[in-house]
C-alpha cells in the first residue's frame, strides 16, 4: 500500500513565538509502495499575513521512503506585546500517488509575543489567568514598575 501521510501528532497544535520558526513534521506510514506527492498551505486566521510568512509547497516521497518531511514557517517579530494569535497550515490532496491523507491533515499554530512567553516563566497558571496580575500594565510585586517594564 501507498500509506497514510498525516500531521505527527506534535504538531497537530503549535506554538511559536514571534522571530522564531514554527516547524511541522509530516509523517508516511502503513505503507511505502510509490512515489507520492502532496500540497501545504498556510491560512491567516486572527494572525495576519503580516504576522507569519505565507508558505505553500510540495512533499515527495520516493517509493520505499517513509522519511518525516519538515516543514519550516518563519513567524514575524514586532513590536507588539498583543493576545496569541493563530493561523492553520493545511495539507492537500495527494498530488502524484494514491496515498490516503489520516486524521491530522491540518495543524492550529499559535504565535505567542516575547511577553506571552515572559509571562509563562514567571507566573503560575492561576496567576496567568487573573489580569489584575499580568496585565501589561500591572505591578504585581509592587516594585514601581509595571509588568511590560519588567519584562522590557
Amino acid at each position: 500500500t501507498p500509506g497514510v501521510i498525516q500531521l505527527d501528532s506534535n504538531s497537530a497544535s503549535v506554538n511559536a513565538v514571534e522571530g522564531t520558526t514554527a516547524t511541522l513534521n509530516v509523517s508516511r506510514t502503513g505503507g511505502s509502495l510509490g512515489a507520492l506527492t502532496i500540497g501545504y498551505s498556510t491560512v491567516a486566521g486572527t494572525a495576519s499575513t503580516s504576522d507569519f510568512t505565507t508558505t505553500s509547497g510540495t512533499l515527495s516521497w520516493a517509493s520505499g521512503n517513509t522519511d518525516t518531511k519538515t516543514i519550516s514557517i518563519p513567524i514575524t517579530a514586532d513590536a507588539l506585546a498583543d493576545s496569541p494569535e493563530t493561523f492553520t497550515l493545511n495539507l492537500g490532496a495527494p498530488l502524484v500517488g494514491g496515498s490516503i491523507l489520516g486524521e491530522r491533515q491540518q495543524s492550529t499554530i499559535t504565535i505567542h509575543t516575547g511577553f506571552q512567553n515572559w509571562i509563562g516563566t514567571y507566573f503560575s497558571p492561576s496567576e496567568q489567568s487573573d489580569p489584575n496580575i499580568v496585565g501589561d500594565d500591572k505591578d504585581p510585586d509592587q516594585d514601581g514598575l509595571t509588568n511590560l517594564a519588567e519584562f522590557a
